[in-house]
């Protein structure tokens, strides 16, 4: 392992080297403002392979978030409106039908909290996306367990998308503990 690389902008306040991660100025204790952060980490970006690849790893894992959200929020969308539109669904389909769409902006919304958060910090930003989603297959399987074997083509195609997002949200635990840990050596 190389010594991590030196790049400094110049404090605002005091004109001293601000390194990475330069939240403060060591020199003068000023705040460094996000502006100044930024023109850090693109210098980082554009010298240091490492620093581009961790940043690429958390990036790739927060955009894993941003899609499951999304994939949730349409998907539960849809499923309700093709619940409900059907000439067959009475009320009580129409009332299981809203609690599955409740359930499915409330795991949207967490997915996108954890998006904005997995900016600032991603391990545990993706971990706790993971964690939400697997307590959510066990809620759904606990309220109907027929549903969660594949059966038939319907079945098939859940279970398939289950093994995505599964496999999805491991990718992106994994890419973010690489991301951090790699950015964590440039703190050093």
């Amino acid at each position: 392992m190389t010594d991590p690389l030196e790049v400094t902008v110049p404090c605002p306040s005091c004109s001293a080297a601000v390194g990475f991660p330069g939240r403060l100025c060591r020199s003068c204790g000023a705040v460094v403002p996000a502006a100044v952060r930024e023109a850090l980490e693109r210098r980082l970006e554009a010298a240091d392979e490492d620093f581009r690849d961790g940043r690429a790893a958390t990036r790739s894992a927060s955009m894993i978030l941003l899609l499951l959200a999304l994939v949730s929020l349409g998907g539960g969308l849809g499923k309700y409106a093709l619940e409900v539109s059907s000439d067959l669904a009475g009320r009580q389909d129409q009332v299981g039908a809203l609690g599955e769409l409740a359930m499915a902006l409330a795991v949207g919304a967490v997915f996108f909290g954890c998006f904005a958060w997995a900016r600032r910090n991603p391990l545990p930003a993706v971990a706790s996306g993971l964690g939400v989603w697997l307590l959510a297959q066990v809620a759904s399987t606990i309220a109907s367990p027929i549903s969660a074997l594949p059966i038939g083509v319907g079945g098939f195609v859940r279970a398939f998308l289950r093994l995505a997002i599964l496999l999805f949200l491991v990718r992106g635990l994994v890419a973010a503990a690489r991301g951090q840990r790699l950015l964590r050596r440039m703190t050093r």
